[in-house]
């Protein structure tokens, strides 16, 4: 599990400074040329130095701005052990069990069952789930599914993916995807089927797989393009979804692997 969260945090240091390595390479080099060819050289040195500046603006906007801006566009609320009981219950015993700071949790008033995770670090994360996952799912059911989110944040899956939204283009357009997305590729490289190892790691944690095959049975009953209302930005962080379309889904293909069919998830699980 250390290996594992080394790598990805590691893997979310290059998503965010090569993009802006990217676009500060050819702020310098555009003002180096322009500079030399004006017959002004000291002018290049300037453009040198605040080409380091932007680097160091943008990888920190993007890393601060990234987790905020994920959660925004799920449209949830953050409810306490009074409002949800047993779902503040539930995450603490499986935070407890697994040596775990306990997310915040957060609800988003929509009919469909579905969760999903946002990340700044292990120790600081959120966790969100539907009205209808709460309302669908049994008690086993819906552990299940919240140890499937745990297992993300524990491992810096969470941390990673919510860095796709800006960096490949969602959630606000920071860099151009059509752009930035094979280069993030050819360095960054495509990561592995997230939901899959996910799904592993929870039964890991309930030691129950029914439990999840029944939740996912359900989650997947509705459309399978059927998702809380929100941006494309997190649409790849729901634990079932629909991708994005248009040239963000294009660039988030090439960066993240897109997560099996459920019904090849439930049979591998099944035969668990």
């Amino acid at each position: 599990m250390d290996d594992a969260l080394e790598l990805n945090e590691a893997r979310a240091r290059k998503l965010v400074a090569v993009p802006a390595a990217t676009v500060a390479i050819a702020y310098a080099v555009v003002g180096v040329v322009v500079s030399l060819v004006v017959g002004y050289p000291l002018t290049a040195l300037f453009f040198v130095v605040t080409a380091v500046g932007l680097f160091i603006t943008l990888s920190i906007n993007v890393k601060q701005r990234a987790p905020a801006v994920a959660l925004a566009a799920t449209g949830s609320h953050p409810v306490t052990e009074a409002d949800e009981p047993r779902l503040h219950n539930l995450v603490e015993g499986l935070c407890v069990g697994i040596g775990l700071q306990p997310p915040r949790l957060r609800v988003v008033e929509d009919a469909t069952a579905n969760a999903l995770a946002v990340a700044r670090s292990v120790d600081d994360a959120d966790l969100v789930v539907t009205r209808g996952l709460l309302d669908r799912l049994s008690l086993v059911e819906l552990e299940a599914v919240l140890a499937h989110e745990l297992a993300r944040i524990r491992r810096g899956d969470a941390f990673v993916g919510v860095l796709a939204g800006p960096v490949l283009g969602g959630g606000g357009q920071v860099f151009p995807a059509t752009v930035i997305a094979p280069i993030t590729r050819a360095i960054v490289g495509r990561g592995e089927p997230i939901e899959s190892w996910s799904d592993l790691a929870a039964v890991e944690i309930t030691r129950y797989p029914p439990g999840l095959v029944a939740a996912l049975e359900k989650i997947a009953e509705a459309d399978p393009s059927a998702a809380p209302p929100a941006e494309p930005s997190v649409a790849h962080l729901w634990i079932h979804g629909a991708r994005p379309e248009g040239p963000y889904g294009e660039a988030l293909s090439r960066v993240y692997e897109a997560p099996p069919p459920v019904g090849q998830r439930i049979e591998v699980l099944e035969e668990l």
